[in-house]
């Protein structure tokens, strides 16, 4: 998104409030075909993690084949949810919306195979019963939305063995609702129709008014990291940022720590409470905070910023934490202790040297996985081919073998002035042999 389209934090409130003010189903529809043509750039405004969590929760989960499950996304809106699944290798989609607009960005992103126009708990929703190996709905259940016996029609969608994966807010207007979602997924349980896989209780679901500020003011933050030369200006950089980082982040809509995450979950195949995660240039503790999501326990963090080992001390989800500065100081950590070796953002030009990734790989046990990400716009373009140029060497050396390297088209919103919309990026998953 440009800065142009962007808005602040406190308009994107007022529209969302709006929402509410219609009592009618044909006045919900109409401010829903209004929104449609902004409504991504402003969920990315509040920081709106529900279709994220979702997708990866799903993907964390799901032990099938991925290129030929059928997915049905109810209450699809734009298609985020769909965008994020096909990043995690699912490729076949039918939508539900009520909102023609809704569904007119959907069908423009080209992901699905067929979409429905539906109003949910007022109409059927129309599929064919046991038909779908996922079944999603994020953010539709909610109060004055759509009532909770449509649980029961996405139960009756999904084959058996099928996931269904649904979402709520936990806000006080949303207290009465979400004890009644709860009351009849646990009488569904009783009735032997589902099981529960992960009920996940997620604190930060979106941004507050106080946590935020305009992109235009974290891009001037995000560029001024490259005006220091020395290290040591670079950590006091780091150090001032602390504070601030994960809430700018979430402002850039940067998804490696996520998506770093997302993908080492996905090829785990060891006991996740057991496994020990070495968190390399871990800030605050963002991808921590990710794997402990999906079961992981046990981490040790290494950065260079002071400030930013405190924040992640105060996440209280590391055993150990060390201050490195990475390519000017060893790792400093038990070469072959760790079964999950993970580096997201610091591998970029300025940063952290190529070399490096020898480190990650001597860290890890024979047969763990080491994730890295590197970003692909064009200022990174010399670092990133320097980058893969010593994977590739390391791999004729027999040292590891890929696992999986997946470019991701929007890796976060662009900041210099000759890029618009999102920069490209790339996870790198290795084996260490």
């Amino acid at each position: 998104m440009s800065a142009a389209e962007s808005r602040t934090f406190d308009v994107v409130k007022e529209v969302i409030l709006s929402a509410h003010k219609g009592n009618t189903t044909a006045e919900k529809m109409d401010f829903y075909n209004s929104w449609a043509s902004r409504y991504e750039q402003d969920v990315a405004v509040i920081d709106y993690r529900a279709p994220c969590l979702a997708a990866s929760a799903v993907a964390a989960h799901f032990c099938g084949e991925r290129q030929t499950a059928v997915v049905l996304d109810v209450a699809c809106g734009t298609g985020m949810v769909a965008k994020l699944m096909k990043k995690d290798g699912f490729e076949h989609f039918m939508g539900v919306d009520g909102s023609q607009a809704m569904l007119q960005q959907a069908k423009e992103s080209g992901l699905y195979q067929d979409l429905k126009l539906v109003l949910l708990g007022e109409e059927p929703l129309s599929v064919q019963s046991g038909d779908f190996d996922v079944v999603l709905i994020v953010g539709a259940l909610s109060v004055g939305q759509v009532p909770v016996e449509v649980t029961r029609e996405l139960c009756q969608a999904a084959k058996q063995g099928g996931l269904i994966c649904m979402t709520t807010r936990g806000n006080h207007d949303n207290a009465g609702y979400k004890l009644a979602l709860e009351g009849e997924i646990k009488r569904m349980e009783e009735e032997g129709l589902w099981r529960a896989v992960e009920v996940l209780e997620v604190r930060t679901h979106k941004m507050s008014a106080a946590e935020s500020r305009t992109f235009d003011a974290v891009k001037e933050v995000i560029l001024s990291a490259h005006k220091g030369s020395t290290t040591a200006e670079k950590m006091d950089f780091y150090n001032s940022w602390a504070s601030r980082y994960d809430q700018d982040c979430a402002v850039l809509d940067f998804r490696a720590p996520i998506i770093a995450a997302r993908t080492a979950a996905a090829h785990f195949r060891g006991d996740r409470q057991a496994a020990v995660v070495l968190d390399v240039a871990c800030g605050t503790g963002m991808v921590a905070k990710m794997m402990k999501k999906d079961g992981f326990e046990h981490f040790v963090g290494v950065d260079g910023s002071q400030a930013m080992l405190q924040q992640a001390k105060e996440s209280g989800l590391y055993q150990d934490l060390k201050l490195v500065l990475l390519g000017e100081e060893p790792l400093s950590v038990q070469s072959g202790d760790f079964d999950v070796v993970l580096i997201a953002g610091a591998l970029s030009v300025g940063h952290v040297p190529v070399e490096v990734i020898r480190e990650l790989c001597q860290a890890a046990k024979q047969g763990g996985l080491i994730c890295m990400t590197s970003r692909g716009h064009h200022d990174n373009a010399g670092y990133k081919l320097a980058l893969e140029g010593e994977i590739k060497r390391m791999e004729e050396e027999g040292l590891w073998r890929a696992v999986e390297v997946l470019e991701v088209k929007e890796w976060e919103r662009a900041v210099s002035d000759i890029e618009e919309g999102y920069v490209p990026g790339c996870v790198y998953l290795f084996k260490k042999l």
